[in-house]
């Protein structure tokens, strides 16, 4: 097939299918998958700084291609569960973003690639298309496939139905627009001495794109600037000047907009678990009812952005900022990697849980972009009983429950106000009344319990009358003397009576920056 190196797309949404990792015709296979995935390549969030973007943020053709191609391979991996399944046994839940509807749409017109499809338009070639996965075998088998009929591929404006919740456990994009804690963690993170330090380390890219005439102020303006680099390079667009593919300038800016999401993104261990919480509390219902016979569900695709899956990834100890940083350290000094597997979830990565109901004792296996993982901390291995799995949640969310989640994202239940209560001249009224009830308080109550204020006002518009009265007689008697002269330039001088020593005058020098610093000249 021929693929264009420069092209190159990071495509994490296929399975890696190492060894041993491939269920055979005699080995078991899950009667439930839940696949969370990012959204596939998009548009950079802004134009600003990068004007040649027709609809920023917008699934780009090769986001399409990602999901279209993941789809595909799921079809080939869980065809058992796809064959003669309803409807109703498929749930698909994203978030609003068109990018994420897109890409789910897009996941499922290749997972269903075997029913005729209508002709839809798609102008970029797939033999373009690299796929950096370990079974080259399966790969190819797809890519050969979608390679004989482009058209299979739908445009990528295409919207899906989706499950839209606005609160409660049904939320998946839990962020600083629908939870308290969430904007507050932010903004704190936002002003912090580890922002402020990442901004000292990377000066030396501020600097260089700053004088390579880019509007690149802060690590801010650094992060927009990474966006657009890495999207660039995936569509397959020119470099910008000065800053080739891969060079340098490029790999700090990059890196930049990588760490800044990572870190502002998955916050602290309650922001953390209270972006897991829905989808955990979500994953035991379903497999719990699956064991119940009440579950008719075989296959959950959840569409999400790279902040849906940070705190899954920092909770199971794959990735977080901090491993992020010492890999890109280590990779610029030419060292080995401390963290092989601490990686940023790339366009279109996704985490596949596998539930394995039919057995003495039902498990969940998690599969990382195709590689299983070890998510229960008191396992063994990489899989996990569905009891062991239900027992950790408390401590792998800190205890957080329903209510405690409504409170952190909703805050507290405020009180009812008391009702107006009526005070007279001889009750006093308590703090809470006079707080909360001040504006009920009827008038005859305030008038009979206020104390007089007019002496007071009187007193203080007696003085500021005697003092402009004073300022007033000193600028008269000062015009009269003729003594002292001011003029406009930046020097006093004195004017001296007849008979004085002028050598005995000293002269009073305002330089330009005082003057300037007082004054606000035209």
């Amino acid at each position: 097939m021929n693929m264009t190196p420069k092209l190159h797309i990071i495509i994490l949404v296929l399975l890696s299918f190492l060894s041993g990792q491939v269920h055979s015709s005699g080995e078991r296979k899950p009667d439930m998958i839940v696949v969370l995935s990012r959204h596939g390549a998009r548009e950079p969030l802004s134009s600003h700084i990068d004007h040649s973007w027709e609809n920023p943020s917008d699934l780009m053709d090769v986001g399409v291609m990602q999901h279209y191609t993941l789809g595909a391979v799921l079809n080939e991996k869980y065809h058992h569960l796809l064959n003669g399944i309803a409807p109703s046994e498929i749930y698909l839940q994203s978030t609003e973003a068109s990018r994420t509807q897109s890409s789910l749409a897009a996941e499922l017109m290749g997972m269903f690639k075997d029913q005729p499809l209508d002709s839809t338009s798609q102008k970029d070639s797939i033999a373009n298309l690299t796929l950096p996965f370990a079974d080259q075998q399966l790969v190819d088998q797809v890519m050969t496939e979608l390679s004989k009929n482009v058209q299979l591929i739908p445009n990528r404006f295409m919207i899906i139905p989706k499950n839209s919740k606005n609160s409660g456990t049904e939320m998946l994009q839990i962020n600083p627009s629908n939870c308290e804690a969430i904007e507050k963690g932010q903004l704190q993170r936002s002003k912090d001495t580890v922002n402020q330090q990442m901004a000292l380390n990377m000066r030396s890219a501020i600097r260089d794109l700053r004088i390579l005439r880019y509007q690149v102020r802060n690590i801010y303006d650094l992060k927009e600037m990474g966006d657009v680099l890495e999207n660039r390079y995936i569509a397959n667009k020119p470099p910008l000047d000065g800053i080739p593919y891969h060079g340098r300038l490029y790999n700090n800016t990059v890196f930049s907009f990588k760490w800044w999401n990572m870190y502002n993104l998955v916050g602290t261990k309650l922001e953390r678990s209270l972006r897991v919480f829905p989808i955990y509390t979500r994953l035991i219902e379903w497999f719990t009812n699956m064991t119940q016979g009440n579950n008719t569900f075989k296959i959950a695709l959840i569409g999400g952005h790279e902040s849906t899956m940070f705190p899954f990834l920092s909770l199971y100890n794959i990735s977080d900022h901090v491993c992020f940083y010492d890999n890109y350290k280590s990779e610029k000094s030419g060292q080995s990697l401390p963290y092989p597997d601490c990686e940023f979830p790339e366009y279109g990565s996704q985490m596949i849980y596998e539930f394995y109901n039919k057995t003495e004792t039902p498990y969940i296996r998690l599969l990382y972009n195709g590689k299983p993982r070890k998510f229960c901390k008191h396992s063994p291995g990489v899989e996990c009983t569905l009891e062991q799995f239900t027992k950790e949640k408390a401590e792998v969310l800190g205890g957080l429950n329903e209510a405690s989640f409504k409170k952190y994202c909703e805050g507290e239940p405020k009180e009812e106000k008391p009702k107006p209560t009526q005070i007279t001249s001889t009750s006093t009224p308590t703090p809470s009344q006079t707080e909360e009830s001040q504006e009920q308080i009827p008038l005859e109550a305030v008038e009979s319990t206020s104390e007089p204020y007019f002496s007071g006002f009187a007193f203080f518009l007696v003085l500021a009358i005697i003092f402009f009265g004073v300022m007033i007689a000193a600028t008269i008697i000062g015009l009269l003397s003729g003594h002292f002269k001011f003029r406009t330039k930046q020097q006093f001088h004195y004017i001296p009576t007849a008979g004085e020593d002028l050598s005995q005058v000293p002269q009073i020098q305002i330089s330009e920056t005082s003057l300037d610093e007082k004054v606000h000249l035209p």
